[in-house]
């Protein structure tokens, strides 16, 4: 698992730059036959289109990048 790590930059500014980069290094380190990207609690107050960004990745880096919305999830561990 791979994780964007978004700081109090990314949730002022937004994390969609270091998402694209996130999954370009993913493939390009694993070579993975698809990207699953999860959202956060952050991603979703700040509103980053996380849904565009893995629509735009599949088209660039040719496998299924499919978007998790799992925000607001909670565990009882």
């Amino acid at each position: 698992m791979i994780n964007t790590n978004m700081t109090e930059d990314s949730t002022v500014f937004g994390g969609r730059d270091k998402l694209r980069e996130g999954i370009k290094e993913a493939y390009k380190r694993f070579k993975p036959k698809a990207i699953f990207v999860t959202t956060s609690c952050a991603s979703a107050i700040i509103g980053d289109d996380i849904k565009s960004i893995t629509d735009e990745m599949e088209k660039e880096i040719k496998i299924p990048v499919v978007p998790v919305f799992c925000e607001g999830f909670r565990s009882k561990i």
